[in-house]
């Protein structure tokens, strides 16, 4: 009696870890396939395929993220920005998805929100000059030009050959009514860069 109870016992563990394993094995197929119709652009397809995974297993963040990086490419921004949402709040640990939740909130003019994501990308990423820009681009938008202009002072410092920062910093002496001081980042900006078109189209202003 008690062996047949035993019996029936493993026979119950094997059954579910086998079934487990089914489980995983699908599950990971659906990313896998979802993953090649997103590097496709298929993104309507690949949304299918990540919304299968996410109902087999809603604690994974990989098809969360990856759904909504489906959905940005579709213009879907608000459901792209709760996706990613999501995914951060099982996984808080990774600066791209603070990234693309930045970028789907920039679309929707929540700037707030994306300099706050920044800082979190920041955090975990401070080797990342896109960031800093990114984050001083947002603060431009508020017209927060003395944060803006300390992002891009942080930003040139470091990375003293990124021509785009040095466009912004000469958007931002613009928006001060101080063309001079806007001439001269332009002029560094040419200096290092003779075809940064961005340079070109602020002097034209200027003129």
């Amino acid at each position: 009696m008690q062996r047949n109870i035993v019996f029936k016992l493993m026979t119950g563990i094997l059954v579910l870890i086998a079934t487990t394993a089914r489980a995983q094995y699908n599950t990971d197929r659906l990313i896998t396939i979802g993953r090649s119709a997103l590097y496709y652009e298929d993104y309507v397809l690949s949304i299918q395929y990540f919304t299968q995974a996410i109902t087999s297993k809603p604690y994974l963040y990989e098809p969360w993220f990856y759904r909504a990086l489906a959905k940005y490419n579709l213009g879907d921004y608000v459901g792209a920005e709760a996706d990613c949402g999501k995914a951060i709040s099982i996984n808080p640990y990774i600066d791209g998805m603070y990234d693309l939740r930045a970028v789907c909130r920039i679309r929707q003019q929540k700037y707030n929100d994306a300099i706050g994501d920044y800082g979190n990308a920041i955090r975990l990423n401070p080797a990342s000059r896109d960031y800093w820009y990114n984050r001083a681009y947002c603060r431009v938008q508020l017209k927060d030009y003395a944060q803006a202009h300390a992002d891009l002072d942080s930003t040139i410092a470091r990375w003293s050959k990124f021509t785009e920062a040095y466009s912004l910093q000469a958007e931002i002496c613009l928006h001060e009514n101080d063309t001079a001081k806007a001439t001269r980042w332009l002029d560094r900006t040419v200096e290092l860069n003779p075809y940064d078109a961005q340079a070109w189209v602020i002097m034209g202003r200027i003129y």
